[in-house]
């Protein structure tokens, strides 16, 4: 999950460096750039090999915050997408990664997976944090 400043309407009122998040995840071809915003989804293949290191290169050249989690991939122990949610950056990235923890905003999300990191109980679809890469948020 790659955390960065937003660009909208809300953006003003969000901790800076925490206005919006979107992921990177990759399979055995393709790295791919999943990216919300209030108009659409966005998907893209980046071009980037499979072996290269696509969170740190994010993290170095574009200054955001990345955290590298791995996710609970049995469907059978995710839940699903609510009818009822509102559909927010946050809650479409919780979604397509499988994770189910509390937090409206990215900060929030943000400080739950940070907390999960630092005890080292996992839970909520995270099987486990491999790293955070903080950024120089000012």
């Amino acid at each position: 999950m790659i955390f960065r400043d937003g660009r909208n309407w809300i953006s003003p009122w969000l901790k800076p460096g925490f206005g919006h998040v979107y992921m990177v995840m990759r399979d055995e071809f393709n790295w791919v750039a999943i990216t919300p915003s209030e108009k659409f989804l966005e998907f893209k293949i980046l071009p980037y090999s499979v072996g290269a290191d696509v969170p740190y290169v994010i993290n170095k050249y574009e200054n955001h915050t990345v955290v590298h989690i791995q996710t609970n991939t049995e469907l059978d122990k995710c839940r699903g997408l609510s009818l009822m949610r509102i559909f927010t950056c946050v809650t479409l990235i919780k979604y397509f990664s499988g994770i189910y923890c509390r937090g409206f905003t990215p900060w929030q999300l943000y400080k739950r997976l940070e907390k999960m990191h630092k005890s080292g109980k996992y839970g909520h679809g995270v099987q486990k944090i491999h790293q955070i890469l903080g950024a120089n948020h000012e």
